[in-house]
This record gives structure tokens, C-alpha cells and sequence, in this order.
């Protein structure tokens, strides 16, 4: 004995089984609960999987419905902008222009010819759009979530090309309830 210390010679080996067992104890308890940690952290990934794409579906299917009502808003916004700006070119000729620096009027392009055009370009483009536009009853089940997520992007991109076209036209209907104004005003001018 040295100090207090059983010499290595003097244990037993009655005394070391009480480690070997403490040993396999907490190897096996540390191999079930890495076993089921693993489970858990399966079940967990399929889990936010399964949830993640549920909300792309739906996301999806909220981006098509705003999509629909975009292009019903859009044709009718177009067909409200034509028939403005036709009315104020009716009424405004639209064959010139005055030059305000030099205060002559200059001959352009019949103004309701380049107006018309573009009309016809736009309605053109909208029924290219339409035609992209996904299924608002499909229901995407079985689709993966990359599948999901490249759908969302191409519906992303179709309401930013139809926004922008609503944009044009609400531009061009407040332009023609400024010349309307203009018109009033020039008219009372007129008429003192």
C-alpha cells in the first residue's frame, strides 16, 4: 500500500467488474440515445420537409389567385385607358405639339395611330402572359418543393410583368385626367 493506495497488484479482480459494468451501462445507454437522436432528427427533417412544402403550395396557389384577379383588373384597365386617351386625342387633335422652348407646335405622328399600337402590342402581350399563367386549381400534392419553388418564382415574374403593365395604364389615365383639367381651364380662359 502506498500512501493510503492499494497497490496495483493488490485489487482484485472482483473490484475491477463493477467498472467493466458501469462501463457497458453507459455504452449502451449512450448508444440508444444516439440511436434515438438520430430517429428524432429523421422524423424532424421530414417533418420541415413535409411543412415547407405545404407552405409553397400554398403560397403558390395565393400568388396564382392574385395573379387571375391581376389580369381580370388588367383587361379591363386597358380597355378604360384606351377609350380615355381616344376621347382626349379626340378632342385635343393629336397631330401636334407645341415645342415649349420655342413656343411653335411641331407635326408628329398621328398621336392616336402610336397610341392604338401600342394598345394592340400590350393587349398582344397580355394573352403571351395569360397563356403562362399556371392552373388556380391545380392543387401541386404531389410536386417536390424544388418543383414548388420554381413555379413561385415563374408566378412572381408574371405578376411583375402584369403589374407593370397596370402601372403604364393608370400613368396613362392620370395623364389624361390632367389634360381633361387642362382643357377645363383653358376652356373658362376662353369663355370669360
Amino acid at each position: 500500500m502506498l500512501g493510503g493506495l492499494p497497490l496495483l497488484e493488490e485489487i482484485s479482480m472482483a473490484d475491477l467488474d463493477w467498472i467493466n459494468y458501469s462501463g457497458v451501462v453507459t455504452g449502451a445507454t449512450g448508444a440508444l440515445t444516439g440511436i434515438a437522436g438520430a430517429i428524432m432528427g429523421v422524423v424532424s427533417i421530414r417533418r420541415t420537409t413535409q411543412i415547407k412544402a405545404l407552405d409553397l403550395r400554398l403560397e403558390l396557389r395565393k400568388a396564382s389567385a392574385d395573379l387571375c384577379h391581376l389580369f381580370r383588373g388588367l383587361r379591363e384597365l386597358i380597355d378604360e385607358a384606351d377609350r380615355s386617351r381616344v376621347r382626349v386625342l379626340d378632342v385635343t387633335g393629336g397631330t401636334t405639339r407645341r415645342n415649349r422652348a420655342t413656343g411653335r407646335d411641331i407635326i408628329v405622328p398621328s398621336a392616336r395611330d402610336v397610341w392604338s399600337d401600342q394598345v394592340n402590342a400590350d393587349r398582344a402581350k397580355v394573352g403571351e402572359l395569360e397563356a403562362l399563367m399556371p392552373d388556380t386549381k391545380a392543387g401541386y400534392a404531389g410536386l417536390p418543393h424544388e418543383t414548388l419553388e420554381t413555379k413561385l418564382v415563374e408566378v412572381h415574374s408574371l405578376q411583375t410583368q402584369v403589374s407593370a403593365l397596370a402601372e403604364k395604364y393608370k400613368a396613362a389615365l392620370a395623364k389624361d385626367d390632367n389634360t381633361r383639367r387642362e382643357i377645363a381651364r383653358a376652356r373658362q380662359v376662353l369663355w370669360r
